[in-house]
């Protein structure tokens, strides 16, 4: 199933997971009530969106429409957005990539770990679930040190939430 990223953060709410303030905005929508600047999101179910211009920064509130109209009208891998994301901007202290997919070699889930977040992150640690036992606290924190990334308590939780 390809969901869009609001999608998915609706997801990651409904689980407790902490997403930043967004709106969804469509073609007739005015400003949305973001502190500039902001991101804005072409919400197509592809990769590398910014890559491919779909992901832009409003630095100004005269700037929006322009942008909008813009990712409206951006084509990306075939397809047209309905949707974009109006998404509160905020600076990382470092990005990780964390995903559950299943796989035909493990005949089942997967945890795949990267200290790189966002795209290219094809050298993730991939590591099998056991589906009857889940994620245990053990088990992510295992997970976390084999993909060389630094465990939290923070970290550890939010990887049992999406599990969830």
């Amino acid at each position: 199933m390809k969901l869009t990223e609001f999608e998915g953060k609706e997801l990651f709410k409904a689980a407790g997971i902490a997403i930043p303030a967004s709106f969804v905005i469509q073609k007739d929508t005015e400003l949305p009530e973001l502190t500039v600047p902001f991101v804005l999101k072409s919400q197509v179910p592809a990769g590398d969106r910014k890559k491919k211009g779909g992901i832009t920064i409003v630095h100004t509130r005269e700037e929006f429409v322009a942008k909008k109209e813009k990712l409206f009208a951006l084509v990306i891998d075939g397809l047209l957005p309905e949707y974009l994301l109006a998404e509160e901007f905020i600076t990382p202290v470092s990005e990780l990539y964390v995903s559950f997919s299943y796989t035909s070699s493990a005949r089942g889930p997967v945890l795949s770990l990267s200290g790189i977040g966002g795209s290219g992150v094809a050298d993730a640690t991939s590591i099998p679930v056991n589906i009857l036992e889940g994620i245990s606290e053990a088990f992510a924190r295992a997970a976390l040190e084999q993909a060389h990334i630094t465990s939290s308590a923070e970290l550890i939780a939010t990887i049992q939430s999406l599990w969830n």
